[in-house]
């Protein structure tokens, strides 16, 4: 309306009809007060807060510009880089087993869930580097040359509560791959995958990924669009 001024696109401006008056470009694109204006230069949108109403458009004058929406912050602002993380760990075999027929407990029915709450260390074992809880359920059976192995999802959370959530098959002996589908807290918004080996007792006589294994190797490769220092100043 002619008495809130109205910004169309930041290259047009508007010109206000019935006051004669030429509201200039501004830098953002002002859409309603409530919701706060996308800001063009920064290519983020102020995702709190109130943009004000613009001035009056005077006889032969200028309309005023539109208020600025007031908090929030720049989901793409330029300064933000990509970062590509990697973490080397080791993970403990299941901690429990829930049979699909308690009355004939048989872990190689598929079914059969494998339940994982432990630590991560690193591959020395000297060090805990973060928290794993998750479970995985065997979906299929080695027969012959048919591996046997399950899905699996987990919470894999590092010692500053920042979380990934990884899901995906693992195999009898394979190395696989797991994927990345987000995060929490500094890990918002990633992805990535997780590599995962099986190791087995020397003497090993069977090679099942969930019942046989010693303990698992993996390789995180993480990758985050903007690293945001959440200590906590998001909040």
């Amino acid at each position: 309306e002619p008495s809130k001024g109205y910004y169309e696109e930041p290259s047009k401006g508007y010109y206000d009809e019935p006051s004669k008056g030429y509201v200039e470009p501004s830098k953002g694109y002002y859409e309603e007060p409530s919701k706060g204006y996308y800001d063009e230069p920064s290519k983020g949108y102020v995702s709190k807060g109130y943009g004000g109403k613009g001035g009056k458009g005077g006889k032969g004058g200028k309309g005023g510009k539109g208020g600025r929406g007031g908090g929030g912050y720049y989901p793409d602002d330029p300064g933000c880089v990509p970062e590509r993380i990697e973490y080397n760990f080791l993970a403990l075999p299941p901690q429990n087993i829930t049979y699909t027929n308690p009355a004939n407990p048989n872990s190689k029915m598929e079914g059969t869930e494998y339940v994982f709450n432990y630590g991560l260390f690193d591959w020395g074992l000297n060090n805990m580097t973060g928290y794993m809880v998750g479970t995985c359920t065997r979906t299929q059976t080695a027969a012959g040359d048919f591996l046997g192995g399950g899905l699996c999802n987990f919470f894999m959370t590092d010692l500053y509560e920042n979380s990934v959530h990884v899901t995906g098959e693992v195999f009898d002996g394979e190395l696989t791959a797991l994927a990345i589908t987000g995060g929490t807290y500094e890990y918002q918004g990633a992805s990535g995958m997780v590599e995962i080996v099986p190791y087995y007792p020397e003497n090993a006589q069977a090679y099942d990924v969930f019942d046989d294994v010693e303990y698992y190797n993996g390789t995180m490769y993480l990758y985050v669009s903007c690293l945001y220092d959440y200590g906590y100043e998001a909040y």
